[in-house]
């Protein structure tokens, strides 16, 4: 049954035995990055708690497309 929304997949990240509070921010940026550039341009932060992120792709089809290239850094 169609409703007239387009599904739009979500990624979810769960860490056990650890915690995403206990990262530091710059970890954080860098784990919120890389879901991003799965999830795709536009991509949405849905939860986030201490032990889950969940993002939902920009646009349906978004996470299939190619991820940029890495835009340099410490393995760079």
């Amino acid at each position: 049954m169609s409703t007239g929304t387009e599904e739009r997949a979500t990624l979810t990240l769960t860490i056990e035995g650890g915690s995403f509070n206990d990262m530091s921010l710059g970890r954080m940026g860098e784990v919120f990055n890389l879901l991003g550039d799965i999830a795709g341009k536009g991509s949405t932060l849905i939860k986030k708690s201490s032990h889950t992120i969940t993002i939902r792709e920009g646009y349906p089809g978004s996470a299939c497309e190619q991820m940029p290239e890495p835009s340099g850094g410490e393995n760079a």
